[in-house]
């Protein structure tokens, strides 16, 4: 290959990588532009929030913490999947972030035992009477049945099962 073309190469591919850490760089700088909000959610539960009129996307930086779908009059409602924390980033149609808004899932404030054994763990609510429910962190074992009980139960209810 002769010289020239090897530098020219080597031109082109400079190029390309300071173009790309520039567009990095741009859209960190959209990202941190845009209007950014706090939103603290209950695991288990919906909140509700406005997103810009012009908003055609949604991006949800960890899925497996929160779940969101756009309703009519730009109501966003957002669901609480795990505890953590996540963002969700709201687009206009050229990709331009218009809002971000931070997203903390918490526990849920509900009367809750937790009853703890050695290293198994269940939770019950208490309200008025204790029954046990699913909560992340709970045993594999204690989890995994009651997970059972309630998918018999609502493979039944549907008419799945006979």
């Amino acid at each position: 290959m002769p010289p020239f073309l090897i530098r020219l190469l080597g031109i082109v591919a400079a190029s390309l990588l300071t173009w790309g850490t520039m567009a990095q760089a741009h859209a960190a700088e959209n990202v941190a532009a845009a209007e950014t909000s706090s939103l603290s959610v209950t695991l288990n539960y919906a909140s509700l929030i406005k997103v810009p009129e012009a908003t055609t996307t949604l991006v949800i930086g960890n899925p497996t913490v929160a779940d969101a779908a756009v309703q009519r009059n730009h109501v966003l409602v957002i669901t609480g999947k795990s505890y953590g924390s996540t963002n969700i980033l709201a687009l206009d149609k050229n990709g331009t972030p218009l809002r971000q808004i931070k997203v903390q899932v918490k526990a849920s404030p509900d009367q809750t035992l937790t009853v703890q054994r050695g290293m198994d763990r269940q939770t019950y609510s208490c309200t008025p009477r204790c029954e046990q429910v699913l909560t992340l962190g709970d045993s594999a074992d204690s989890f995994g049945a009651l997970t059972g009980q309630i998918n018999s139960r609502n493979s039944s209810a549907t008419g799945g099962a006979h």
